[in-house]
């Protein structure tokens, strides 16, 4: 299957726009409204949605139920970063929507995605939308396989191209893929090690060389690429509270995002590598979370969404 990067790997960044202005001595950039963004609270799928020119300035924010019944100890959507398609993980499967269809609430028939994808991980959104990538167990070997749009929008059969591709590093488990297409990062090893690999593999055949970007004492989880590929954030998990990190892969040096009492978990970066969100637990630990923003130029926190019950895996929209 040759050329498998040049029929995925289309992707137009827009540059965020900015402008230096001087406000009591300092200078911030001006910040565009925040991009939709999905989250879950208790296997129930919401939009969340503001105008916000400046989160320190007075917002006005919507937040629309879409949809329930999502698997709860895994209630998991994604958005493709075209914005055409959201996946979501229910009960024992998992089911690709037309995002028009769920986000004006018109009675859906979802696709329903290969049963051999592993319940508990990630799927990972390839350029555009043009793919998706996931860990599978199958022929007692561990598979990272690949499946091209075509499964999934209505084409015709042939239109839909799969290719299994082995990783170093084990079953390759919440796997996520820069917006370039030029990486892949998943959690894998013994002890729960970053994983990066350059798709290039999936051009010079099925073995896709992938190395360890951590070797930490504790475990690592829930890794985040940057558009380009070049940082990961994730979350390393500590003796008492599990905090977020960011690491730039060709340099290698790391610095600590967050630095809160209670642990923060499940970082989304946005499409313009401006904005993390992220599930933080409540500083009493009563097992209650609510979703957290981090704008990173300005190394300012926000608590964005609160409720009375538990708000997670936070994913931003196009």
């Amino acid at each position: 299957m040759t050329h498998f990067l040049v029929h995925l790997m289309l992707l137009t960044l827009t540059a965020l726009a900015t402008l230096n202005l001087g406000v009591v001595g300092l200078t911030r950039a001006v910040q565009m409204p925040l991009p939709p963004l999905l989250y879950s609270t208790d296997g129930r799928l919401h939009l969340f949605e503001t105008n916000c020119a400046d989160y320190l300035a007075a917002c006005i924010d919507r937040d629309r139920l879409l949809l329930e019944g999502l698997d709860v100890s895994f209630p998991v959507a994604q958005w493709s970063p075209d914005g055409a398609f959201i996946a979501v993980r229910m009960p024992e499967e998992w089911l690709i929507y037309r995002a028009d269809c769920l986000l004006n609430a018109l009675v859906c028939e979802p696709h329903r995605f290969d049963p051999d994808a592993n319940p508990n991980v990630r799927l990972a959104w390839g350029p555009d939308g043009s793919a998706l990538a996931y860990g599978v167990e199958q022929y007692e070997r561990e598979w990272l396989r690949v499946r091209s749009r075509g499964c999934w929008d209505g084409s015709p059969p042939e239109a839909c191209i799969e290719q299994n591709v082995s990783t170093a590093g084990g079953f390759p488990i919440q796997p996520d893929w820069s917006r370039d297409g030029s990486r892949l990062t998943f959690v894998g090893g013994t002890f729960l090690d970053i994983y990066l690999a350059d798709l290039v593999c999936l051009d010079t055949g099925d073995a896709c060389p992938s190395y360890a970007v951590t070797r930490e004492q504790e475990t690592e989880l829930w890794p985040s690429l940057s558009a380009g590929g070049t940082q990961v954030i994730y979350v390393l998990e500590q003796i008492s509270v599990a905090q977020i990190f960011l690491l730039d892969i060709e340099t290698g040096q790391r610095r600590q995002l967050t630095s809160r009492a209670a642990s923060s978990i499940q970082p989304d970066w946005s499409a313009g590598d401006r904005y993390i969100a992220y599930a933080g637990f409540a500083p009493d630990n009563v097992g209650l979370t609510d979703i957290y923003l981090l704008d990173l130029p300005r190394a300012l926190h926000f608590r964005l969404i609160r409720s009375a019950e538990r708000d997670m895996f936070p994913n931003w929209g196009p």
